[in-house]
């Protein structure tokens, strides 16, 4: 694998705020003035959401950008244009190209990786770009742009130094990359953050689309298989269908059908052919790994990168649905800042037994906190820093009749995946144009 050209910025840390990436952009020749845009924010679902909506603009037939975060094996995953993931080359020559620029403004690794996004979608001439936030919204380097519908996806607990302790401040921090007269597309919030939203939407004059409100997402069919449910709202009802599973999968491609329904509304998207077949073909087509991932089926095999308390809530829940009754080996590793003993509680309704780990980052929690913190609430918690060798004793201890679930840090995650080579290596690598 290269060596990421982006990593001497990393020593940067975060340092919210928009000065450096505008002088950044203002150097490149404003590239993000030169398509329409979406920007996706929330505490989770983000990255499902985005690749949803770009999938469907995608089945539209339009050229598309997408740019999530982080990434999971490769820093060229956070960069696609259509079915193109981008190439190591050109990160390179972006990042030799402007290095004097970026290191002159103090960027950061995210300023740097969102004006890489920027530039390589201005040159490869998109009509439409969906970006996800990063952290939060208001000072997220994303919400530089002027986007034609936000959406959010959800608000929990998370990154409380940088955005609030609770999630009314957090949810006024996301609301922020709404814009006046422009549609905001909303997911289902605790009541403070609702209460919050709305009231921040309407300062900022956004035109927000609620879910349970102005349109909702019913008759979800889950399976080890797919995922199914009926949208609808005040113009008829669309069955919609996924290859990924769980509930939320299906919730954050109905935000992405209803926000792409949105924009054809207001004439933002002109289409030729049928709105529902595009959404219904988008969706089928979307293809996201580590959420809720099959990589083996004896002994079951199964990665999520779940990482927080809610997050890890709603993947229990949905364990549960999907395969009723397995139990489950679990291998954890979080990072400094996501231990809560919380998630061991969530976790323990699910399984009685845990391997815990140390994800490859200078972040990682050390693992023995991780299994103190856990202890109280399994039969046999383990530790094994290295995480090849704790898949590898999950599945020994579960059997070929038994299952494992692989969840948390990206990182752990990463590795995980790295190893069973199911990140799609075959596809075409996207090159500059001079």
């Amino acid at each position: 694998m290269f060596s990421d050209p982006f990593q001497r910025y990393v020593r940067s840390g975060i340092k919210p705020g928009l000065r450096r990436i505008r002088l950044l952009l203002k150097g490149m020749g404003n590239p993000e003035r030169k398509f329409l845009s979406v920007v996706v924010a929330g505490s989770n679902g983000k990255g499902t959401t985005a690749a949803s909506l770009h999938a469907i603009l995608m089945a539209a037939n339009l050229r598309a950008g997408l740019f999530t975060s982080p990434h999971l094996v490769t820093v060229c995953e956070r960069f696609r244009i259509d079915h193109m993931q981008c190439s190591a080359r050109a990160l390179i020559d972006f990042e030799r190209r402007f290095r004097t620029l970026c290191l002159d403004v103090g960027a950061t690794y995210f300023e740097v990786t969102t004006a890489c996004a920027l530039w390589l979608f201005a040159k490869e001439k998109v009509d439409w770009a969906v970006l996800e936030i990063g952290l939060g919204g208001r000072w997220d380097a994303c919400n530089v742009v002027n986007p034609e519908l936000s959406i959010i996806t959800s608000i929990s607990k998370e990154h409380t130094e940088y955005l609030g302790t609770t999630l009314a401040k957090i949810a006024r921090e996301k609301a922020q990359v709404a814009r006046p007269e422009r549609p905001s597309v909303v997911g289902r919030l605790p009541r403070a953050a609702e209460r919050a939203m709305r009231s921040e939407l309407g300062k900022i004059g956004a035109l927000p689309c609620w879910l349970g409100s102005d349109f909702n997402i019913d008759a979800v069919r889950l399976s080890p298989t797919g995922t199914r449910a009926t949208l609808s709202d005040g113009k008829g009802t669309l069955n919609i269908r996924t290859s990924l599973l769980g509930q939320n999968a299906i919730l954050n491609s109905g935000l992405a059908a209803t926000s792409f329904r949105l924009l054809c509304a207001r004439g933002r998207v002109r289409m030729q052919g049928s709105i529902s077949a595009a959404i219904q073909k988008g969706i089928r087509s979307v293809d996201w790994p580590a959420r809720l991932q099959v990589v083996q089926s004896r002994p079951l095999t199964v990665l999520d990168v779940a990482h927080n308390e809610s997050a890890i809530l709603e993947l229990v829940a949905d364990w549960k649905r999907i395969w009723p009754g397995r139990k489950p080996w679990v291998v954890i590793g979080l990072l400094e800042g996501k231990l809560s003993p919380r998630i061991g509680k969530s976790l323990s309704d699910l399984t009685r037994n845990l391997v815990v780990t140390r994800p490859g980052s200078p972040r990682a929690l050390d693992a023995v906190r991780l299994q103190r913190c856990f202890e109280p609430y399994f039969d046999d918690v383990r530790i094994e820093t290295d995480v090849k060798r704790a898949l590898k004793s999950a599945q020994k201890s579960a059997g070929a009749r038994g299952a494992v679930l692989v969840c948390g840090s990206h990182y752990l995650v990463g590795t995980v995946l790295e190893e069973y080579e199911s990140l799609q290596p075959d596809w075409p690598k996207l090159t500059l144009r001079r």
